[in-house]
């Protein structure tokens, strides 16, 4: 296939064919022996395109700005796991969509496919501005201050294939949040926005509070205030601004300390917001491509209120159907529509769940689909009527048994199951604590039941660990010589209303024990809370180190006679060994 020909989908930038026509023309010099695997790399990776862990087998990271497929995508999507990976997907916590174990001689065929639906994986690598990111009820949500759809669309689609952005110090990452619930995590971004509107003389402008300089993994740091309120027709501007200071001054030599959160740990807020001022008023403070965002086109218009479904499905007298609509059915405010929120185990979805919320959404007519930093699926502008033939469907699918940010939900990243930077298996322990927290003595409890539990396979933060109530981070810990998997346990993270609070460091505890301390915490926290005290207030209330001197009994390990399953990772079945490579990251 050479991707000529388009299927009923917006034509792609040129920028993406001469992307996978140039990865082409490298892949047949690499086999030639005319240039190295190490020099055919960067070809790759700026394509989203890792080595795993595994020998031959490689991850590809699809762009889902927004969040937003049609269901035609999704269909899409599901095709290529089913013919070239295992099945199934993995969404992301940035919203977007990962294939696993694919061939690399398949890659090229795939990168095609992507780009007839629609689709690419242009600049989901390397040191570039990578997908944005955007609250997955935008446009439906009752309590945003606008629709931030079109603004992230847009500024996705100002920075896909522009060249002064494939080349920074380190990845740029970019978010709008609609309130300041901030669904979309602005405040762990680069380039975070949150929707504003101010009222001056009877008039109203839109606008965003601007952060910048955030970001997880090692080093953790909370975004710092650019503007208060900026403008709509100033976001080009300021957002360009802010690359070109990073480019300036991000460290090129230390990929390690290279994002913009360590330009402002080294220059400070309020000199990085003199020079983004300088950059705006040297290269114009506006911009023409921000004009009249209001009618940048969505995926789906909103449905008119007066559409009705109709379905000869009758309401299921079940307590599990109305239980599910309790969980996972949230108020639009476009009345009488809900978005059907689905939780996906551990981020993953087969190739024929995905065919079903495809269906679905096609036969609703009005119905779209958006990823969510949750690692979910949400099906949007479903009529209120239509919810029994959603539950039938789901159901058929295994996709109701999740309460939507709720316990059993867990975020995960693939871990050392497939990443080469994995130190321990995050999806396997991720799916023993989902397990365990499936029971309705978790999911159904009132204190329990909505707290949220993000496990990752290394410091680096991919399963937003320090955002959670219960996070917890693969490390390697010595007994007796012998290395043995163990985890970081964090306890306290929030996003709320008031702000965004990191998850506090407590112990580290081995692997094996994980889910022990897990429900241990939680049985503390059911007996020893204060009535409507949310877990971030209770951890300050008793104390890191009182929690820390609960945990001491789980820290003792066993000797390797004593108890080998202590040395062994949670999927494994040999002794553990650290062996993580290479990241393909900043490539």
């Amino acid at each position: 296939m050479d991707g000529s020909q388009l299927q009923g989908h917006p034509s792609p930038k040129p920028a993406v064919t001469v992307a996978i026509r140039n990865m082409e023309n490298q892949l047949l010099r690499m086999r030639q022996g005319e240039i190295t695997n190490d020099e055919f790399r960067p070809n790759r990776t700026i394509l989203g395109v890792y080595g795993q862990r595994q020998p031959e087998e490689y991850m590809m990271r699809v762009r889902v700005p927004f969040g937003g497929l049609s269901p035609a995508q999704l269909r899409t999507l599901a095709e290529i796991a089913r013919e070239h990976g295992n099945g199934a997907a993995h969404v992301t916590t940035r919203q977007n969509v990962q294939l696993h174990w694919l061939k690399l001689e398949k890659i090229a065929d795939i990168l095609w496919t992507l780009r007839n639906a629609g689709m690419t994986t242009l600049q989901t690598g390397g040191n570039s501005v990578r997908t944005v990111a955007a609250c997955p009820l935008a446009g439906v949500c009752p309590k945003e201050a606008f629709d931030v759809t079109p603004y992230a669309q847009a500024l996705d689609d100002h920075y896909l294939g522009n060249q002064e952005v494939m080349a920074l110090p380190r990845k740029v990452k970019m978010a709008f949040s609609g309130c300041a619930q901030d669904c979309a995590y602005a405040a762990i971004q680069d380039f975070g926005a949150i929707a504003q509107v101010q009222g001056t003389n009877g008039a109203t402008r839109k606008g965003f509070r601007v952060l910048v300089g955030g970001g997880l993994g090692v080093f953790p740091r909370m975004a710092q205030v650019l503007e208060e309120f900026l403008p709509e027709e100033n976001l080009y501007s300021a957002s360009d601004a802010v690359i070109r200071v990073f480019d300036k001054l991000g460290d090129r030599h230390n990929k390690q300390k290279a994002r913009l959160k360590f330009v402002l740990a080294r220059r400070g807020i309020e000199e990085f917001r003199s020079l983004v001022a300088e950059e705006q008023q040297n290269h114009g403070t506006t911009s023409n491509g921000t004009q009249n965002l209001d009618t940048h086109t969505p995926h789906h218009d909103p449905p008119s209120p007066l559409t009705q479904h109709p379905s000869d499905t009758p309401v299921p007298d079940d307590p599990s159907y109305h239980q599910w609509v309790r969980w996972n059915a949230s108020a639009q405010r476009q009345t009488p529509f809900v978005s059907v929120l689905i939780p996906l185990q551990l981020g993953d979805v087969t190739s024929a769940q995905m065919e079903a919320v495809a269906g679905l959404a096609e036969r609703l007519g009005a119905a779209d689909v958006r990823t969510s930093q949750q690692q979910d699926l949400v099906l949007r502008n479903v009529p209120a009527s239509a919810l029994p033939e959603v539950y039938q469907t789901l159901s058929g699918e295994g996709l109701t048994s999740l309460r939507a940010w709720g316990i059993a939900n867990v975020t995960t990243c693939p871990g050392a199951s497939a990443c080469s930077l994995g130190i321990v298996s995050a999806k396997a322990l991720a799916g023993q604590l989902s397990q365990m927290l499936q029971a309705s003595a978790y999911q159904e409890d009132e204190a329990l039941g909505g707290l949220r539990i993000k496990v990752s396979g290394c410091p680096d933060s991919c399963g937003h660990h320090y955002l959670a109530d219960i996070g917890l981070y693969g490390c390697a810990l010595h007994q007796e010589g012998r290395l043995y998997p163990a985890y970081q346990i964090l306890l306290g993270g929030e996003v709320t209303q008031e702000g965004t609070r990191f998850a506090r460091p407590i112990a580290k505890i081995p692997a094996r024990l994980a889910p022990q301390v897990v429900a241990s915490l939680l049985q503390t926290y059911r007996s020893a809370r204060n009535p409507e005290e949310g877990f971030s207030a209770f951890v300050d209330r008793i104390g890191t180190e009182t929690l820390r001197q609960a945990l001491a009994g789980f820290t003792r390990v066993p000797s390797l006679d004593q108890d080998p399953s202590f040395y062994m990772d949670w999927d494994a079945t040999q002794m553990y060994i650290l062996q993580r490579g290479e990241g393909e990251c900043a490539v």
